[in-house]
């Protein structure tokens, strides 16, 4: 890994949007196992057969290896679709994206600028500390706190992805932004600061 400069990402424990690529494969894997597992069970209530899946997962991830991706192909070729076996061996691969946008992106894109006063999308629970499927209905939308936009990501045919935190912000998130997840804030002096993090109140 250190040979090819590969970053090893570290993320949070409840954060499946970013290893939403890990999720997928899992995805697809799960509905090809389990319709092995289903069919055992529908002949047999045999308890040893309760894990007849296991038996089969190196075949299934096998095949889904050697199947061709249709969103990636080899640099040089115009037809898409390559198998992940093959793209590890390579050094570079040409992807295109797989959602259609309804709105400009990349360079297209009416960006916000670096240096810019936002408020945050939060996710499930997150200002309080907790899990993303869980939520209460009290829960503020957007960051009560005020963080600026430290670094603007541009790629072709993709949305813009900013990147929160200055040398003074307590609390900056890890993760990146699109424009929807973002509030502009015109003028931040205006604006009230709370506390970057939510705290109980101890008992006099």
């Amino acid at each position: 890994m250190q040979e090819y400069n590969v970053i090893i990402r570290v993320i949070g424990a409840y954060s499946h949007r970013r290893v939403a690529l890990v999720e997928r494969f899992n995805k697809t894997l799960s509905k090809i196992l389990y319709k092995i597992q289903y069919a055992v069970e529908s002949i047999s209530s045999d308890p040893k057969l309760i894990r007849a899946w296991v038996r089969y997962l190196p075949e299934a991830i096998n095949y889904l290896n050697n199947y061709p991706t249709r969103l990636i192909r080899e640099p040089g070729s115009k037809k898409w679709g390559l198998e992940p076996v093959k793209a590890i061996a390579l050094e570079r691969v040409k992807s295109r994206p797989s959602t259609k946008y309804k709105r400009p992106v990349g360079k297209d894109e009416i960006a916000l600028k670096k240096g810019d006063t936002v408020r945050y999308l939060l996710a499930n629970a997150e200002w309080e500390g907790g899990m993303e499927a869980v939520r209460r209905s009290t829960d503020p939308t957007f960051s009560p706190s005020l963080h600026k936009i430290r670094k603007v990501v541009v790629i072709k045919n993709e949305p813009v992805l900013y990147y929160l935190g200055s040398d003074d912000d307590e609390y900056p998130p890890s993760r990146g932004f699109v424009r929807e997840e973002l509030m502009l804030i015109a003028d931040p002096e205006k604006v009230g600061r709370p506390p970057q993090r939510s705290s109980t109140l101890s008992p006099q």
